[in-house]
């Protein structure tokens, strides 16, 4: 399988020198096992998905867990949460750092188990889905950005091409044919069934699958809006707690993040309800019932998936080079609204998302409004990200070309 390149690979090496332990935890399938595989070519390898293998270590762990043993990949850490008290005695007994590599697609249970048993020892990384930087760095990035939106960013799938065009000795398919498109269809109904469901149903211990599913379909019409839970659960006849808990497993399992109200009061009420948005816009096309690419222009979320590529783009790019995102959104009572807001120490970059490919002026107008505000002048960038192909700055805001972003984050993140 042709290796993919992902920003964080840089990093691990650096942090490996640091820690006795390194925790790299995201969503199934975000090539997490790929990735350490590959920096850490040499060390025994244990998956925790494989049957024998959980009962071996719940049974003995001093016969993986041991000074001899080591250097040490285990994967899906989470499934065995008994022997984490144990990999800190380890931890403790070495002198060596970066010998012991843990991976795990549970946020809650996994960060749990790290905090409690191995603080101080052990550096947290999180890998998602490849950003639309790591497309263009591995250039494997789709002809259009609907097929972008459309495919999402699971390595799996540009595994997929890239394998199918290694055994024809032709360069990868990235044109997307009907063929294609429908092979990524597949693709996400077998996610949403065998990971997606599994886990979440599992950790909620409930047999709702059904609900559960148009719980997650209602939830795909609602990505980039303000969480109204209770209008969800009076669609599907189920209690606010209930639909409460449901949203928190999502968070947990890496499908799902909300983007909370910026905190600050410029003068002005301001909203409180977070937003909800999804990691893969794939997925998410897939849950709003998309089936090809060319659904895209007409579709009704249309806007929305655009907005939530661009957010959960930067989000990504952040974790994946181990800064906090410390993103929010903006919105006054009154309606006057950013739609991402970064802090990043005393300078704030605002940005608006606009799906349209033609820039117009009056796309500017709420940032004008925001830095017009009193006590922020001199502190605050503004940006408008937009569906066209030209990146240029006026009246003091820049412009980017969504094929830009990319660039954009660079000079947010490391300028």
């Amino acid at each position: 399988m042709p290796y993919l390149q992902r920003e964080l690979e840089n990093l691990l090496p650096k942090i490996s020198k640091d820690y006795k332990v390194i925790a790299i935890i995201g969503p199934r399938q975000s090539g997490k096992t790929t990735l350490v595989k590959h920096i850490f070519k040499h060390y025994k390898y244990y998956n925790l998905e494989n049957i024998e293998t959980l009962e071996i270590l719940q049974d003995d762990p001093l016969s993986i867990l041991s000074e001899d043993n080591l250097p040490i990949i285990i994967d899906e850490a989470q499934k065995a949460p008994n022997i984490f008290s144990q990999i800190q005695v380890l931890a403790d007994s070495i002198d060596k750092n970066g010998q012991i590599i843990l991976t795990g697609s549970s946020n809650l249970l996994l960060q749990k188990n790290l905090s409690q048993s191995l603080a101080g020892r052990v550096a947290i990384l999180n890998l998602f889905p490849l950003s639309y930087g790591e497309l263009i760095q591995n250039n494997i990035q789709p002809n259009s950005l609907n097929r972008i939106i459309f495919t999402g960013f699971y390595p799996a799938l540009y595994n997929l091409y890239t394998n199918h065009a290694a055994e024809n000795s032709a360069q990868p398919d990235l044109t997307f044919s009907d063929e294609n498109e429908a092979r990524i269809t597949r693709y996400y109904k077998n996610y949403t069934n065998t990971y997606l469901k599994r886990d979440i149903l599992d950790i909620l211990k409930v047999k709702e699958s059904v609900t559960f599913f148009k719980f997650l379909k209602l939830l795909a019409y609602s990505a980039g809006q303000l969480v109204k839970l209770t209008e969800l659960a009076n669609a599907i006849d189920k209690t606010h707690t209930t639909l409460k808990n449901w949203l928190t497993n999502l968070q947990i399992t890496y499908i799902t993040f909300e983007l909370q109200p910026y905190y600050r009061n410029f003068g002005k009420r301001i909203i409180k309800t977070p937003k909800i948005y999804f990691y893969d816009t794939g997925l998410l096309s897939y849950l709003a019932g998309i089936t090809t690419s060319k659904d895209l222009y007409l579709h009704p979320l249309y806007g929305q998936l655009f907005e939530n590529f661009v957010i959960a783009d930067y989000i990504k790019t952040a974790y994946h080079n181990d800064i906090e995102p410390n993103a929010y959104f903006w919105r006054t009572a009154s309606g006057v609204e950013i739609d991402l807001l970064i802090e990043k120490g005393r300078k704030i970059h605002a940005i608006e998302v606009k799906v349209n490919k033609t820039f117009k002026t009056k796309f500017l107008k709420n940032l004008n409004y925001i830095k017009s505000l009193p006590n922020i002048s001199g502190q605050i960038e503004t940006y408008l990200v937009y569906g066209g192909d030209s990146t240029f700055s006026v009246s003091g805001h820049y412009i980017y070309s969504v094929r830009d972003i990319h660039r954009l984050w660079d000079k947010i993140l490391k300028g």
